[in-house]
């Protein structure tokens, strides 16, 4: 009975993962977000080594994720924004584990924050 729950909830968790997945790069791309999935490709590409045949589904992910920011970013504002956001970062994070190796994993971890900070602060 036990596995019979588990694989149902496995299976509706999957349909979720996959339509939100499709829901962001099913429409156009606005034009800012596709050249700065660009830029932030780039600069991955010279520091984790992503190989070719990576790169477009890396990029792409990229702008799934930029776009779902730029969501946050117009419906929240404050400590909730930045909550969002943090959740958003850790999301990516865990997607990124299906595109690269571990190694470059870990070392995308450690300098994301420097490439993609969750929030600036201006004064």
């Amino acid at each position: 009975m036990k596995t019979y729950i588990t694989l149902i909830l496995f299976a509706i968790f999957s349909i979720h993962t996959v339509t939100a997945q499709d829901v962001y790069l099913q429409g156009e791309v606005p034009e800012a977000i596709d050249e700065q999935a660009r830029k932030l490709t780039d600069r991955y590409i010279s520091e984790l080594a992503i190989s070719g045949e990576m790169q477009p589904i890396f990029e792409q992910k990229v702008v799934e994720f930029l776009m779902r920011r730029e969501e946050v970013k117009e419906k929240y504002e404050g400590k909730a924004m930045l909550d969002r956001l943090f959740l958003l970062s850790k999301e990516e994070n865990g997607e990124m584990r299906n595109i690269l190796t571990q190694p470059q994993l870990r070392r995308y971890r450690r300098i994301k924050k420097k490439i993609q900070p969750i929030a600036v602060v201006e004064d």
